[in-house]
């Protein structure tokens, strides 16, 4: 708790979305988690349902691919605020 802070910071965001896929891997890992078997549940990862998150982003990983997100939404700037707009895009190829 961040008596103080600001809850629209996007560190907040961050944090708790890091924290959700940490707990999800370790519940992945079984009942008495191993690194081993930490390693393994974080290099198999597939939340369709991280609450921080946007909706319609995947956090998937595998063995051999271990870049987490790879959507993005576009926002623009305008009258003092942020928008999106389009759909979700491919952030990596």
């Amino acid at each position: 708790y961040a008596r103080g802070s600001d809850p629209k910071a996007v560190a907040h965001f961050y944090g708790m979305a890091s924290a959700f896929t940490m707990v999800d891997a370790l519940r992945r890992a079984g009942k008495n988690p191993t690194r081993q078997g930490l390693i393994r549940a974080a290099t198999n990862l597939n939340e369709t349902d991280n609450p921080f998150l946007l909706p319609g982003i995947v956090l998937k990983t595998t063995p051999t691919y271990r870049f987490p997100i790879t959507q993005a939404q576009l926002y623009r700037y305008r009258g003092g605020r942020w928008t999106a707009f389009g759909g979700l895009v491919a952030a990596r190829g």
